[in-house]
């Protein structure tokens, strides 16, 4: 037997108010047990050994599909500060046996004086777009604010270029990481270094334009409402030169802050538009693990929410720079009716009926909802469940859609989608693809893994 993992298990780990630690990896064979075991200083986890994912991308090996593994392990809280001996194992073979540092934190905030703080991330950012960002900072009415600018690894001439817009403003404060790990780990290090008793935190892209009010009038929506974590606000939409797309950001989705399901399915928050509590980073902090395509600002808005709540001010206060290298430029998809599901999906399935290879792609597309979609949002889910002991019954059933029975999936693809397009909330059904992904990972993925096997097998003799 053969295993391998897709990274590295870490040797320490901050957890702060409890955290996951997900393994990813891949055997060969298939497990013939039903669980993977994993032991924590010798308390138990079990996970589901019969539904793993068909690793294409680690390719056949020995003319099998490698068997792939996903063992989200939960740490709690009060092991911070200890050694803990991680055992891993599939019925009599061992992937892993080793010891982790659980730390709460991984790196001391630094200290500030304001009662703000600016969170802004970058990575080799346009010279002109970033002077421009930071003029409209230094134009705020607010003017009791430390911006901490914490660099993603750029290139060393638009690090310089960085250097040289901030100097001689005591206000900025500069980090720079050595490697580039992506926008999601880059706010995350930022945010490490606010102190948590700040009371005030913004987050700020690279290239937008701030209007002078915008911090004042986010603050003062979060003085006015006590029970919100976090305050966000409408955006204007303009292009590189300043040409208006769209006036708003919501021309064709619809805003939702009261929803935690949808909140789940599709994000409405956006991170620059955003201003939070600082006490909140106590449980923000550290973020969920990645899997798939993670955003920070989907991760805030969701821990703020079941932190206390969201609150929403009804205009633009800021210009978002849509241009060609925007990690995620501004959505068009738009509301889906009832009835208009319900025909999206019998189209669908009459499609997939009559052209096969129509329908291999939709289980394909659907399977990879389930590995990069409804998986991402179950880490997010166990994290909050880790965080927030103190949780409304609501939310507990809204979280536990995402616990990774079978059974989830009908409640999906049914009865939350219904609730969903009944109330008009744009998620353009994700809910849906999420449900389906997670029925056939369950109940196809079994069937089609010796299928692919024999396959493999029959191509080698030939």
């Amino acid at each position: 037997m053969r295993h391998g993992f897709d990274e590295p298990i870490p040797s320490s780990l901050a957890i702060g108010r409890g955290a996951v630690l997900l393994v990813r990896g891949w055997m060969v064979p298939a497990p013939r047990v039903r669980e993977f075991v994993v032991r924590l200083d010798g308390e138990e986890q079990r996970f589901d050994a019969r539904s793993g994912q068909i690793r294409f991308d680690v390719g056949s090996i020995d003319g099998r599909m490698p068997h792939g593994f996903f063992l989200p392990i939960v740490v709690e809280a009060r092991r911070a500060g200890t050694r803990a001996r991680l055992q891993i194992a599939a019925g009599d073979y061992v992937l892993a046996d080793q010891w982790i540092e659980l730390v709460t934190r991984a790196q001391e905030p630094i200290a500030i004086d304001t009662p703000i703080a600016i969170c802004l991330a970058t990575y080799n950012p346009d010279s002109q777009l970033f002077a421009r960002q930071l003029e409209s900072l230094r134009a705020q009415t607010r003017r009791d604010w430390t911006c901490i600018i914490h660099d993603d690894g750029s290139r060393l001439e638009r690090w310089a270029t960085i250097e040289e817009l901030v100097r001689g403003d005591e206000r900025f404060r500069l980090y720079r990481a050595e490697q580039n790990r992506g926008f999601y780990r880059n706010f995350e290090a930022a945010l490490a270094l606010v102190p948590p008793s700040t009371p005030y935190v913004a987050l700020c892209d690279q290239d937008d334009v701030w209007y002078p009010d915008k911090l004042q009038t986010c603050i003062e929506r979060l003085d006015a409402n006590p029970r919100a974590q976090l305050v966000y606000s409408d955006m204007r939409i303009v292009g590189v030169d300043g040409t208006v797309v769209a006036s708003t950001y919501w021309n064709r989705r619809r805003n939702n802050f009261e929803h935690l399901d949808t909140l789940l399915f599709a994000n409405t928050v956006t991170g620059a538009a955003s201003v939070m509590r600082g006490s909140l980073l106590d449980a923000a902090l550290p973020f969920p693990p990645a899997q798939g395509p993670t955003f920070h600002d989907h991760w805030l808005a969701c821990a703020a929410f079941v932190g206390g709540g969201l609150d929403y001010v009804d205009r633009p206060l800021y210009d978002y720079t849509q241009h060609a290298e925007n990690v995620v430029g501004h959505s068009a998809f738009g509301p889906l009716s009832v009835g208009g599901a319900l025909w999206r999906h019998t189209r669908d399935l009459i499609e997939m009926l009559v052209i096969p290879p129509r329908a291999m792609a939709g289980v394909w597309s659907a399977l990879a909802f389930y590995y990069f979609g409804y998986l991402r949002v179950h880490l997010i889910a166990q994290t909050l469940a880790l965080r927030f002991p103190a949780r409304s019954d609501d939310i507990d059933r809204t979280l536990a859609l995402f616990d990774d029975r079978v059974e989830r999936a009908v409640e999906l693809m049914i009865r939350r989608h219904y609730e969903v397009s009944r109330r008009g909330d744009t998620t353009d059904g994700v809910e849906y693809l999420l449900g389906m992904g997670l029925l056939l990972h369950k109940k196809l993925v079994p069937i089609m893994r010796p299928l692919v096997d024999l396959k493999n097998r029959l191509l080698r003799r030939a």
